[in-house]
């Protein structure tokens, strides 16, 4: 694809620009990994934020590899014109995957989003002993969501597919409605439930300097995701106009506002609050294999009856057993 003196200069920043991001996203996605190995050496169960890490960990290193690919390779030529070049447009799977590399992180975004509100309701629902309404309503309907948000994502890109479909535009108006109602609903629980626990949070009787600082922690990751998630949806939602081409649009300007700061902003976020991991549960004491030969109190029915009848000494604490015990108990 030839460029002339002005589209290769602006080539050439956007390709600078999809790089530096990219890099960017490398070095979250090794505090990620990082976090994700501390948090399973610090605690065996899956909890949430245990899945947070996980999911962060896919997600930026997803984004830092669809990146590079562009900043490096020039992938489809997007970097210069905004959209598909004709060569990858008119090859179905090369058309597909990038449509994939692009959008699967958004789908990531969706579910880590979704499990942070998962996580503000659970506050609140223990706090005011509703734990079965959660349980029983509130998390199934999540799920739910989640799986029809998947399945529609998946349609759009069997949509894609189609060898006859061919856009003027890069973003669709299908996917632009799609993911601005997901991140929508998202956002409205998000905040919500963000809000509840906040008061939930407030009423604890803990320390006071403790209890500020996790509020303002609280408040300021639902700020950072709510901000940053309606921002994007708005872009979205602008860039997929008839009238607007994105190739007319896409600076290095717009690259780092949508792939840095409205991305790497939540992400940091969440990792600054999910900073600190859960005590590891206390190990079982070593149970001995040696052979015990004074109880507090015999076992043996046997035992008890030689005890009442005085067969043998009365202090339990100086009756020698004669079994074979295992347990350790004494």
């Amino acid at each position: 694809m030839r460029f002339d003196d002005g589209n290769d200069t602006i080539a050439t920043a956007n390709r600078d620009a999809f790089v530096a991001t990219g890099l960017g996203y490398i070095v979250l996605f090794g505090l990620c990994v990082v976090q994700f190995v501390r948090n399973c050496k610090s605690y065996g169960a899956w909890t949430q934020q245990k899945i947070a890490h996980g999911i962060l960990v896919i997600l930026t290193f997803s984004r830092a590899a669809f990146l590079l690919a562009i900043g490096i390779e020039d992938w489809c030529h997007v970097a210069g014109s905004g959209v598909l070049s004709e060569e990858c447009e008119a090859n179905g799977i090369e058309r597909q995957f990038f449509y994939f590399a692009d959008q699967f992180p958004n789908l990531l975004f969706f579910s880590i989003y979704l499990l942070m509100g998962m996580f503000w309701a659970e506050i609140y629902y223990n706090a005011t002993d509703q734990i079965d309404f959660f349980g029983y309503v509130v998390k199934p309907t999540a799920i739910t969501i989640h799986l029809c948000a998947y399945i529609l994502q998946i349609a759009l890109w069997v949509l894609y597919a189609d060898p006859w479909r061919y856009e003027d535009h890069y973003i669709g108006r299908g996917y632009a409605a799609y993911t601005t109602t997901m991140f929508a609903i998202i956002t409205i629980a998000f905040l919500c439930y963000g809000r509840l626990a906040y008061v939930e949070l407030r009423a604890v009787p803990v320390d006071l300097g403790v209890r500020s600082k996790k509020l303002k922690e609280v408040t300021l990751m639902t700020s950072i995701c709510t901000t940053c998630f309606t921002s994007r949806s708005i872009i979205v939602l602008y860039l997929a106009q008839d009238h607007v081409q994105l190739q007319h649009h896409l600076t290095w300007l717009v690259i780092v506002l949508y792939y840095s700061i409205l991305e790497l902003l939540p992400i940091t976020a969440i990792l600054h609050f999910h900073r600190r991991f859960p005590r590891p549960p206390p190990q079982p004491v070593a149970i001995s294999q040696e052979k015990v030969f004074y109880r507090f109190l015999p076992e043996d029915d046997v035992l008890q009856e030689r005890l009442l009848t005085s067969q043998e000494p009365s202090s339990p604490f100086l009756y020698e057993d004669e079994s074979d015990d295992s347990t350790g108990d004494v």
